[in-house]
């Protein structure tokens, strides 16, 4: 298990990380060895982007072409989140309770 924990901890997908935790308590590992492994398993991750924040950041003024390569994607950036969220009204009007306390599936 510490190292699907570790493995968890160091994912990019958030759903591996928030879910880890299931198959841990299920096998009976400890409270705390759990924290170690997530945090030594998280920890690279989280380093990694906060360095790379801190060096992009440095040449976000200085550097006009990488400023410009970002800007590329503010459009697919503000797509995704236009979907996610309607995807998620979407999701929640179509399950949504009625009067007498039964679903609807419309």
């Amino acid at each position: 298990m510490p190292s699907g924990v570790m493995a968890g901890g160091n994912s990019s997908s958030a759903g591996v990380r928030t879910f880890i935790a299931l198959p841990a308590g299920i096998s009976g590992m400890p409270q705390v060895k759990f924290h170690i492994y997530t945090f030594l398993g998280s920890w690279p991750w989280c380093f990694a982007l906060a360095y790379a924040g801190y060096h992009l950041g440095q040449a976000w003024e200085s550097n006009p072409e990488l400023r410009a390569f970002m800007h590329r994607f503010d459009a697919l950036i503000i797509a995704l989140i236009l979907v996610g969220l309607v995807w998620y009204v979407w999701r929640h009007w179509r399950h949504r309770v009625r009067p007498g306390g039964k679903p609807t599936l419309e």
